[in-house]
């Protein structure tokens, strides 16, 4: 078997010998450049003098090298492939094997899979809960290819995102009475969150007062004494964590009364330790989740409240003016505040190409992309995540283009309202 630097060297040999008749000293040490460029590039599959260089697992999707799914893919499943592994990978089905990585020089050391040695099928190994995380909103393919930085980013985004999904089973459910909630939630919601909802209405709520369908029974956000649409959810993920309470010794919020929209007092929490079924209080969350987690890590509790992000009275508004939140974000430099000016400047020479091609322009994943009165996240080509309407699914899809005053998605629920700013994670750079 050759290694890679006698493969190197007979590269270079091979194409000194046959260039050096056919073009002038400059063209032969520029294809010589090329060609052992193309050799360090990402991939790393050894010949072995096998037939073929990758088996997909049909059944998983998973991608192997040759040497790697020969014994681990049974038989039956196993399809070869010679074709160049970023053709393979455009297959959305299709992903990497964790054990091999189809080869590839990946940013995944942090994320180890438990192999059964002894299964001969990738779906039969263990993964350990941020694999299983990942994969449940984009591929490891993309999440390898990403800086570590963004990558601890999008970790803590997929938390707050899967508490979510989870737990919360309204959409600005303030309001709502427990007929509309029972529906809303019975069809659209988990199966996990759904049951957190009966167990909500039988236990905690029905120990207390009496049930009537009519009646708006979930602890709902108050502005100026006034019951808002938007509905209170203790978000255990945020208190295990140990974040600081957000009371008057450490800010000026404090254990705050749940009440719902009929005026009844339905327990006490600390306001740190709640998150709102909103866009915007969804964002808000994801920020407040990072910077506790990884920028005040060492810090006291105490002083683990995110900068004092506001988790209840976070509006769209907030994202799209240069306010007192986004001073918070950019405080260390890890976020970029870009308004569509901004973007419509470093977009005017390609515009026309990116419309053509009607692909995700210059997004990146992580992305917070605003509008007016809605902001959600990309995380790749056709996926975002968002708490702009009750779901079950970790991601939605959704694409945009751009057009001359911002980008515009196609979803009906924007009803063409255009997109105008971008909060970016920059922590990687």
């Amino acid at each position: 078997m050759l290694n890679r630097t006698i493969c190197k060297k007979l590269i270079f040999s091979i194409l000194v010998i046959t260039t050096c008749f056919s073009c002038t000293k400059e063209k032969r040490s520029e294809i010589i450049i090329n060609e052992v460029a193309k050799d360090d590039s990402l991939i790393n599959v050894s010949n072995n003098n096998e037939e073929y260089k990758y088996i997909i697992n049909t059944r998983t999707g998973k991608v192997h090298t040759y040497s790697d799914g020969i014994n681990r893919v049974s038989e039956k499943y196993q399809l070869k492939s010679n074709e160049n592994i970023e053709t393979i990978l455009e297959n959305e089905n299709y992903d990497i094997c964790l054990n091999c990585r189809a080869g590839l020089k990946l940013n995944l050391d942090n994320y180890e899979k438990r192999v059964n040695k002894f299964a001969y099928d990738d779906e039969d190994d263990l993964s350990n809960s941020e694999v299983n995380l990942i994969m449940n909103y984009m591929r490891l393919y993309e999440f390898g290819q990403l800086d570590t930085e963004t990558q601890k980013f999008l970790i803590c985004l997929f938390e707050v995102s899967n508490w979510y999904v989870n737990n919360v089973y309204t959409q600005l459910g303030g309001q709502k009475n427990i007929i509309e909630i029972e529906n809303l939630a019975k069809t659209a919601a988990s199966d996990s969150a759904y049951k957190k909802w009966r167990n909500y209405l039988d236990r905690e709520y029905y120990s207390k007062y009496e049930l009537k369908n009519n009646k708006r029974i979930l602890p709902a956000v108050y502005d100026k004494g006034i019951p808002t649409d938007m509905a209170i959810y203790r978000c255990d993920l945020f208190k295990d964590a140990g974040y600081g309470k957000g009371d008057n010794i450490y800010s000026k919020s404090g254990m705050e009364t749940l009440r719902n929209a009929e005026g009844e007092d339905i327990g006490k929490e600390w306001k740190n330790y709640c998150v709102i079924d909103d866009s915007s209080k969804f964002a808000a969350a994801v920020y407040y989740h990072y910077i506790n987690k990884e920028i005040l890590k060492d810090e006291k509790q105490e002083n683990r409240t995110a900068y004092d992000i506001d988790l209840w009275g976070t509006s769209s508004n907030d994202f799209l003016i240069s306010s007192n939140l986004m001073k918070k974000l950019v405080t260390n430099n890890m976020f970029e505040y870009i308004p569509w000016d901004i973007l419509k400047k470093e977009n005017s020479e390609s515009v026309v190409k990116l419309h053509y091609n009607n692909k995700a322009f210059n997004l990146k994943s992580g992305d917070l992309i605003c509008r007016n009165g809605h902001v959600e996240f990309y995380i790749s080509e056709g996926k975002v995540v968002s708490w702009g309407r009750l779901h079950k699914a970790y991601t939605l899809n959704k694409n945009y283009k751009i057009k001359i005053n911002g980008y515009q998605s196609d979803d009906i629920e924007d009803a063409n309202r255009l997109f105008t700013t971008i909060i970016r994670f920059k922590g990687g750079k």
